[in-house]
């Protein structure tokens, strides 16, 4: 049986030192050593906690992947619409009036005719749009409707 004991000074010297280790023995380094690696063990290990999280955003298995949204904005209801990553109410509203007019033919043609769909725009939702050429000239879906 080995028993540790604190170094010089232990009241229960005498008999068994041969099998006593000091605790300095155990840990060869110096108390500075200790302290600087518990702090890096500190600061890694904060690390990993945090680092899936940038900028306030939870870790990518909190997350959920939405679906991506594709329309034709010649057919889809105007609720369908509002759904589209930067479209508003007041753009929603200005599509719906385009569309009523007359049914778009091109991606480029929707840009053209609504104020407020600039190049940047256009760019964020051309993703999200599917213009059908068998679709122009088709009335909306109405809500609730299955077509």
């Amino acid at each position: 049986m080995i028993q540790v004991c604190s170094g010089a000074g232990d009241p229960l010297e005498g008999s068994a030192t041969k099998n006593r280790l000091a605790l300095r023995d155990l840990l060869p380094w110096s108390v500075g050593a200790r302290a600087l690696l518990s702090v890096l063990v500190l600061a890694l290990g904060l690390t990993l906690r945090f680092a899936g999280q940038v900028g306030g955003v939870a870790p990518l298995s909190h997350r959920r992947i939405a679906p991506m949204l594709v329309i034709n904005p010649n057919t889809v209801p105007g609720t369908v619409l509002g759904a589209l990553p930067h479209v508003g109410p007041a753009l929603k509203g200005r599509i719906l009036a385009e569309r009523a007019a007359s049914p778009f033919g091109s991606k480029a043609e929707l840009g053209r005719r609504v104020k407020g769909l600039g190049p940047i725009t256009m760019a964020r939702l051309e993703p999200h749009l599917r213009l059908d050429p068998g679709t122009i000239g088709q009335k909306p879906a109405r809500r609730g409707s299955l077509k």
